[in-house]
């Protein structure tokens, strides 16, 4: 039976499913110093713990949205 091959995102795939702009994912990963698990050619890759992390950093909650974690969710799946 195959293993299951682990999810890796790049930065720009991250923005995508968020609905962002790629410098503002990147902005993230880089003041909170989140770290790639490896590389794809040229681009960063994450795993899906990483990715979680910068999910939740980009929705955190405010005080005007109550759903801060449906688009971390949405990734995720």
């Amino acid at each position: 039976m195959p293993a299951e091959i682990p999810r890796r995102l790049t930065v720009g795939q991250i923005a995508k499913q968020l609905g962002v702009d790629t410098h503002r994912v990147a902005y993230v990963i880089r003041s909170r110093r989140i770290r790639p698990c490896g590389r794809a050619g040229i681009f960063r890759v994450f795993d899906e713990a990483a990715v979680h992390w910068i999910c939740l950093l980009y929705t955190s909650p405010s005080p005007r949205d109550m759903i801060p974690d449906l688009v971390c969710r949405l990734l995720l799946e």
